[in-house]
């Protein structure tokens, strides 16, 4: 019989042999369950690492936005990388890759090592872009900025400000400043800065603060890009276009509304190659309160056209308006103002010396002033002062340096009738004129004799 015959076996050996091949079917079957088991193991725990990892590298990754900047490399000290208020107020918000590692933001405003290109990661959008370049002057590069999202930003004040070597702002045209209600001081003190085109589309419709939006930008001649801005939102105006000595164009703001502005405070102030304001004659300005030193040291404006059609019902603050004008020679355009609330008078037509006749102020309610400091002073080629003979200025206090040297003074006998019987200071006040003419004019007056004494007095008439 052959050896694989099992007919040669007895009963027992059969059965035996029978549960063999059964327990081994059976143990075959078990590995092959257990090989499978360990096989989808093997790719569940696969897959979770791969899922845990993908995770945590697009956590990492996870960034709004990402810029380059470019440093002027070669310098040896400390430098500002960004503004540290920008710091301040993003310092969980963004990390940066310098000279090829990442660093957290926190309190990374200044470096003292040899840097050229550093990347800003943002984490999640960014509503205040506030101080952000202020004072870095080692940035050489903005052009990436022009990718940057900044539809949700409200504040952009002071972003620039400082950067005294920025000239081209081409990056900025494209940008969505739609919701922007602070531009404040953007522009601050950028000397270099000569064209504005690029700012010729943005809708700041938002914006309440325009202060000192390009104040100190020394080379910009031409206003004219801004003659699409709606700044009907506009309550602060004071100081916008302050020290810009080379701006001669200021047509682009014909079309303004000014409606809501209250304060115009040194709005043109330092202007000094302006001959006219013509431009802003449609101007409503009639819920102006603040408009001192406006248009202080403007010394190529010629005349007061532009003037004639401006509310100034509610100004409340007349303070150095024209002082330092020293070319203007006539103000008839002011003849019709309404100045009825007004409180402060002080320089308002200080060191006018080609100024000649005060004939347009003669219908003046002065009223309510209650300083007149200096408004006159130094406007030397004035001889008459009769038209102000009809002035109350009852409620004045302080009358100091009002016409001191104004030299040429023929007759003062027209302010006899003043009611200065409040007044406490009247030092000064005839500085330098003809002492005989002065006693002639006002001895009638009640004021107090030790104050009477200093009236011929010079005294420092730009406090």
């Amino acid at each position: 019989m052959g050896c694989g015959d099992s007919k040669g076996l007895t009963a027992k050996e059969t059965t035996i042999k029978k549960k063999a091949k059964q327990n081994l079917a059976k143990n075959e079957e078990s590995n092959r369950e257990e090989k499978k088991s360990t096989k989808n193991n093997i790719i569940l725990t696969e897959n979770n690492i791969t899922k845990d990892d993908s995770k945590k590298k697009n956590e990492n990754n996870e960034y709004k936005d990402k810029i380059n900047l470019i440093y002027y490399a070669n310098f040896n000290g400390i430098f500002n990388i960004f503004g540290e208020n920008f710091v301040k107020n993003n310092k969980d918000n963004i990390d940066l890759i310098i000279n090829g590692k990442q660093n957290e933001l926190v309190n990374k405003y200044r470096l003292i090592q040899r840097v050229n290109n550093i990347t800003i990661l943002i984490k999640k959008k960014l509503i205040s872009l506030s101080g952000m370049f202020s004072g870095c002057n080692l940035l050489i590069d903005f052009n990436e900025l022009k990718f940057l999202n900044v539809c949700q930003i409200e504040d952009f004040s002071n972003m620039f400000s400082g950067y005294s070597y920025l000239t081209d702002i081409n990056f900025l045209q494209n940008w969505n400043v739609s919701n922007g209600v602070n531009f404040g001081s953007i522009f601050l003190h950028c000397n270099s800065l000569i064209d504005i085109k690029a700012l010729e589309n943005w809708e700041v419709s938002n914006c309440k603060n325009f202060r000192l939006i390009f104040y100190g930008c020394s080379s910009l001649s031409n206003l004219e890009p801004l003659h699409n801005w709606n700044v009907s939102n506009g309550t602060n105006f004071e100081r916008m276009f302050s020290e810009c000595k080379k701006l001669t164009d200021i047509s682009g703001l014909h079309n303004w509304n000014v409606s809501k502005g209250t304060n115009f405070n040194s709005m043109f102030s330092n202007c000094s190659n302006i001959t006219s304001f013509n431009a802003l004659q449609n101007w409503n300005v009639s819920n102006g309160k603040e408009f001192n030193s406006m248009f202080n040291q403007c010394t190529s404006l010629l005349d007061s056209r532009g003037f004639e059609n401006w509310n100034m019902s509610n100004a409340k603050n007349l303070f150095g308006m024209f002082s330092n004008c020293s070319n203007l020679s006539e103000i008839k355009s002011l003849e019709n103002w309404d100045v009825s609330n007004c409180n402060y008078f002080s320089h308002m037509f200080l060191k006018c010396s080609f100024l000649l006749s005060l004939s347009p102020l003669k219908n003046w309610n002065v009223s309510n002033g209650i300083k007149f400091r200096s408004m006159f002073a130094g406007a030397s080629k004035l001889s008459n002062i009769s038209f102000l003979r009809n002035w109350n200025v009852s409620n004045g206090i302080d009358f100091s340096c009002m016409f001191q040297e104004c030299t040429n003074l023929i007759n003062i006998f027209a302010l006899k009738n003043w009611n200065v019987s409040k007044g406490t200071d009247f030092r000064g006040m005839f500085g330098e004129c003809d002492k005989s003419l002065v006693m002639e004019g006002i001895q009638k007056w009640n004021i107090p004799k030790e104050q009477f004494e200093l009236i011929t007095k010079k005294f420092n008439m730009t406090k």
